[in-house]
């Protein structure tokens, strides 16, 4: 998903020409896909300020969780797993950007126009009154579309044409490749019952896989 060049044409056939004429090389590293592994550190770290690829934990606690599963007549143990989720909206990620008076313009299918607006701001180096985010009824979205993604890649190539209309949009398999999903997470749960089944306790760990952009 990261954003390696970009193709300013009048269509998009001459945009694809383009693009085929890009050569870029790449140095590849191997894959780590399971979170569980990657919390064990990777070569080279995905962010050097955090080696062990962990972004934040967090634990609580509600009652005496120790003292109820002693008190169970039964402890149940398991480890359970979700899977990645892509949302599927009707409606792919697309995006016009265009400048008016001044100021740049932005059009996007998102469900966040405020965040836009502002990461568009810190991209460029602009006050963020100089940008503008109009955020029209949308084909979907489900989450997915609270990320900014293409949004300050548009607001920068209109500014490379003169103010003119620049528009970005995906496609279903790049919607896919390129966009964010719903986390997987991975379970540790042990529960204690009665036999009359009540619920004593519950004591799980949960991993979520944010990715690395821990979206």
């Amino acid at each position: 998903g990261d954003d390696i060049a970009a193709v300013i044409a009048e269509d998009e056939v001459a945009a694809s020409r383009a693009l085929k004429l890009i050569e870029v090389e790449y140095e590849e590293y191997p894959p780590v896909t399971d979170p569980l592994t990657a919390m064990k550190g990777t070569t080279p770290p995905v962010h050097e300020e955090k080696p062990d690829n962990i972004l934040a934990q967090s634990n609580y606690e509600l009652g005496k969780v120790d003292e109820a599963l002693e008190a169970s007549d039964v402890i149940v143990r398991g480890t359970y797993d979700t899977p990645i989720i892509q949302h599927c909206h009707i409606e792919n990620p697309v995006s016009y950007a265009y400048m008016d008076k001044g100021r740049i313009v932005v059009v996007t299918s998102t469900q966040i126009p405020h965040i836009v607006k502002r990461v568009i701001g810190q991209a460029l180096g602009i006050p963020w009154g100089k940008v503008r985010v109009i955020k029209p009824y949308i084909g979907g979205g489900f989450g997915n579309k609270q990320d900014v993604l293409y949004e300050p890649l548009n607001a920068f190539l209109t500014t490379q044409v003169g103010g003119r209309t620049v528009k970005l949009e995906l496609t279903r398999e790049e919607t896919f490749c390129n966009t964010r999903t719903r986390h997987s997470i991975h379970y540790d749960l042990v529960m204690g019952v009665r036999k009359d089944g009540r619920i004593l306790a519950k004591d799980m760990t949960a991993v979520s896989n944010q990715g690395a952009y821990a979206s």
